[in-house]
């Protein structure tokens, strides 16, 4: 899944936009944590199928006019929903 990763003044931001999720942690290391938690969550029973959205230039008009340019597009998978301890 594709995702547009930023960073604030205080905190890092994560927009996947072909699952209508938001992230926002205190560094990259958590943020790319928790998007990949907030991906297997929101695919939880649904099929898996390849992005559709893979740069900045297939985001909505509106969406492209809140970036600053500043965004790195990335690709992450699924984090495991079980993990092994």
């Amino acid at each position: 899944m594709y995702l547009t990763i930023s960073s604030g003044e205080r905190n890092w931001n994560a927009l996947i936009p072909e699952l209508h999720c938001i992230i926002t942690a205190p560094n990259r290391v958590e943020l790319l944590k928790l998007a990949g938690e907030s991906i297997a969550v929101a695919l939880e029973d649904v099929p898996i199928t390849a992005p559709k959205i893979r740069s900045v230039t297939q985001l909505s008009l509106g969406l492209k006019a809140k970036l600053d340019g500043s965004e790195e597009i990335i690709s992450l998978e699924p984090t495991s929903m079980n993990p092994s301890f």
